[in-house]
Protein backbone atom coordinates (compact mmCIF):
# COMPACT_ATOMS: atom_id res chain seq x y z
CA UNK A 1 0.00 0.00 0.00
CA UNK A 2 1.36 3.40 -0.92
CA UNK A 3 1.10 6.20 1.62
CA UNK A 4 1.55 9.72 0.42
CA UNK A 5 1.97 12.79 2.55
CA UNK A 6 -0.12 15.60 1.16
CA UNK A 7 1.48 19.07 1.23
CA UNK A 8 -0.43 21.78 3.08
CA UNK A 9 -3.01 23.59 1.03
CA UNK A 10 -3.62 20.79 -1.49
CA UNK A 11 -6.77 18.79 -1.87
CA UNK A 12 -6.98 15.02 -1.88
CA UNK A 13 -8.42 15.17 -5.41
CA UNK A 14 -5.08 16.60 -6.59
CA UNK A 15 -3.35 13.39 -5.40
CA UNK A 16 -5.68 10.83 -6.98
CA UNK A 17 -3.38 10.40 -9.95
CA UNK A 18 0.14 10.05 -8.62
CA UNK A 19 2.97 11.04 -10.93
CA UNK A 20 6.49 10.32 -9.74
CA UNK A 21 8.85 13.25 -9.65
CA UNK A 22 12.02 13.23 -11.68
CA UNK A 23 14.00 12.62 -8.48
CA UNK A 24 12.01 9.47 -7.70
CA UNK A 25 12.47 8.18 -11.24
CA UNK A 26 16.20 8.89 -11.07
CA UNK A 27 16.53 7.05 -7.75
CA UNK A 28 14.74 3.99 -9.15
CA UNK A 29 16.99 3.97 -12.22
CA UNK A 30 20.09 4.25 -10.04
CA UNK A 31 18.90 1.38 -7.85
CA UNK A 32 18.44 -0.85 -10.89
CA UNK A 33 21.82 0.16 -12.30
CA UNK A 34 23.52 -0.56 -8.97
CA UNK A 35 21.88 -3.99 -8.77
CA UNK A 36 23.00 -4.91 -12.29
CA UNK A 37 26.54 -3.68 -11.64
CA UNK A 38 26.76 -5.72 -8.46
CA UNK A 39 25.57 -8.86 -10.21
CA UNK A 40 28.00 -8.47 -13.13
CA UNK A 41 30.96 -7.86 -10.81
CA UNK A 42 30.52 -11.17 -9.00
CA UNK A 43 32.97 -13.98 -9.72
CA UNK A 44 31.67 -16.78 -11.88
CA UNK A 45 32.77 -20.28 -12.87
CA UNK A 46 32.47 -20.84 -16.61
CA UNK A 47 33.29 -23.95 -18.62
CA UNK A 48 34.47 -23.79 -22.20
CA UNK A 49 37.60 -23.68 -24.36
CA UNK A 50 40.66 -21.47 -24.61
CA UNK A 51 41.13 -20.98 -28.33
CA UNK A 52 42.74 -18.45 -30.63
CA UNK A 53 40.60 -15.56 -31.81
CA UNK A 54 40.90 -16.66 -35.46
CA UNK A 55 39.13 -19.97 -34.86
CA UNK A 56 36.74 -19.01 -32.06
CA UNK A 57 33.73 -18.98 -34.39
CA UNK A 58 34.50 -22.47 -35.78
CA UNK A 59 33.09 -25.06 -33.39
CA UNK A 60 35.09 -27.84 -35.06
CA UNK A 61 38.31 -26.12 -33.95
CA UNK A 62 37.42 -25.96 -30.26
CA UNK A 63 39.70 -28.37 -28.44
CA UNK A 64 42.30 -28.44 -31.24
CA UNK A 65 45.43 -27.79 -29.17
CA UNK A 66 47.87 -27.81 -32.09
CA UNK A 67 45.92 -25.19 -34.04
CA UNK A 68 45.37 -22.95 -31.01
CA UNK A 69 49.06 -23.01 -30.02
CA UNK A 70 50.16 -22.45 -33.62
CA UNK A 71 47.88 -19.46 -34.17
CA UNK A 72 48.71 -17.95 -30.79
CA UNK A 73 52.44 -18.26 -31.49
CA UNK A 74 51.81 -16.26 -34.68
CA UNK A 75 50.17 -13.44 -32.70
CA UNK A 76 46.49 -14.38 -32.45
CA UNK A 77 44.91 -13.50 -29.11
CA UNK A 78 43.58 -16.20 -26.82
CA UNK A 79 39.84 -16.02 -26.14
CA UNK A 80 37.49 -18.05 -23.98
CA UNK A 81 34.55 -19.71 -25.75
CA UNK A 82 31.69 -21.17 -23.73
CA UNK A 83 30.03 -24.37 -24.85
CA UNK A 84 27.06 -22.38 -26.17
CA UNK A 85 29.35 -20.24 -28.36
CA UNK A 86 29.69 -17.02 -26.33
CA UNK A 87 33.18 -15.57 -26.90
CA UNK A 88 34.95 -13.64 -24.12
CA UNK A 89 38.17 -11.66 -24.54
CA UNK A 90 40.88 -12.52 -22.01
CA UNK A 91 42.99 -9.48 -21.07
CA UNK A 92 45.41 -11.61 -18.98
CA UNK A 93 46.83 -13.67 -21.85
CA UNK A 94 49.66 -15.12 -19.74
CA UNK A 95 47.17 -16.88 -17.45
CA UNK A 96 45.65 -18.94 -20.27
CA UNK A 97 48.54 -19.63 -22.70
CA UNK A 98 49.41 -22.95 -21.02
CA UNK A 99 45.91 -24.35 -21.59
CA UNK A 100 45.50 -23.22 -25.22
CA UNK A 101 43.11 -25.49 -27.08
CA UNK A 102 41.94 -27.30 -23.96
CA UNK A 103 38.56 -27.49 -22.29
CA UNK A 104 38.78 -25.51 -19.06
CA UNK A 105 36.84 -24.09 -16.15
CA UNK A 106 37.61 -20.43 -15.56
CA UNK A 107 36.88 -18.59 -12.36
CA UNK A 108 36.70 -14.87 -12.94
CA UNK A 109 34.67 -11.72 -13.24
CA UNK A 110 32.70 -11.18 -16.42
CA UNK A 111 32.59 -7.60 -17.64
CA UNK A 112 30.67 -7.29 -20.89
CA UNK A 113 32.50 -9.34 -23.49
CA UNK A 114 35.68 -9.90 -21.48
CA UNK A 115 36.56 -11.99 -18.47
CA UNK A 116 39.08 -11.10 -15.78
CA UNK A 117 40.61 -14.49 -15.04
CA UNK A 118 41.26 -15.38 -11.41
CA UNK A 119 42.08 -19.05 -12.01
CA UNK A 120 42.04 -21.62 -14.81
CA UNK A 121 41.64 -25.38 -14.42
CA UNK A 122 42.07 -27.75 -17.37
CA UNK A 123 39.47 -30.49 -17.56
Amino acid sequence: MLWLRMPAGERIADWVTWNPTSREVLMKKLAVLFALTTISAMAADLTGYIIDSNCASKKAMWGNEACAKSCMSKGAKAVFVTEDGKVYNVPAQDKVKDVAGKKVTITGKVDGDSIDVESVKAL
